[in-house]
């Protein structure tokens, strides 16, 4: 999931080194294995973008544009 968001960046932009050092290992970490490809509590599955984007139970966790609507945002930010 996680390296489909890769697509988004060119390999020059500096927001996938900050990807693979910050996002990725803190999804791996936190978030993959309740929400990943063998296990998807509240239908939630955050290992692909099209997952990501289509949300679970509680419905969208990402709104493109607006951040503060974003849960998945706000869950990371309060896990940092």
């Amino acid at each position: 999931m996680l390296g489909i968001i890769l697509c988004l960046f060119s390999p020059q932009d500096p927001g996938v080194e900050f990807f693979e050092a910050n996002v990725r290992p803190l999804f791996a970490t936190h978030c993959t294995k309740c929400h990943g490809e063998e296990k998807q509590e509240a239908e939630l599955r955050l290992d692909r973008f099209g997952s990501i984007l289509r949300g679970g139970e509680g419905g969208a966790v990402i709104v493109p544009g607006d951040l503060d609507a974003s849960r998945l945002i706000l869950a990371v930010s309060s896990t940092i």
